[in-house]
């Protein structure tokens, strides 16, 4: 069976109304996208389904952590998602997305999840992730940076104006 199965709703079955479902996300979900911006980690989410007659809209909720290399000393790091999400699930003939709108066949039996699962984990991780304390960081790495800062002023054109006195006297 497919990862990805798992996150895959019988919806034609469902009735009009309010339904709960709940998706462990780990490593091996992860694995199933390629080049994927998260690889590991380790969370639950909670997905509130409001079945309409014309449309769906689903309400995420991601808790637990992703593992992802620090940028500043590379060693893992374990970064908390804490997220709400919404998908609004209308229905065509013709199958596209747009931003927090997927549009599906009305023949389709189920919807599956798994690609908005991922992309609010991902959305949940900033650009920049470091540990919060230097002192976290890997001490050999941290050595290395100190040591290849530059210790000299760097030499600009504009160096010649540090010395420049504008004040009015």
């Amino acid at each position: 069976m497919n990862v990805l199965d798992h996150f895959s709703i019988p919806y034609k079955g469902l009735k009009i109304g309010i339904h709960h479902f709940k998706f462990e996300v780990d490593t091996p979900f992860f694995e199933t996208f390629e080049k994927a911006y998260v690889t590991a980690g380790n969370l639950i989410g909670l997905l509130e389904l409001d079945k309409r007659s014309d449309l769906a809209i689903a309400s995420l909720n991601i808790k637990g952590e992703v593992y992802v290399p620090c940028d500043r000393c590379l060693d893992q790091l374990d970064y908390p998602i804490d997220g709400d999400f919404k998908l609004h699930i209308k229905f065509s003939k013709v199958e596209e997305e747009q931003d927090e709108v997927i549009f599906i066949d009305p023949d389709s039996s189920h919807i599956n999840f798994a690609k908005f699962v991922y992309d609010s984990i991902c959305l949940s991780v900033p650009l920049v992730k470091y540990h919060e304390y230097e002192d976290d960081c890997n001490p050999e790495i941290i050595k290395k940076l100190n040591e290849s800062r530059p210790t000299s002023k760097v030499e600009s054109g504009w160096n010649i104006l540090d010395g420049l006195n504008l004040k009015e006297d």
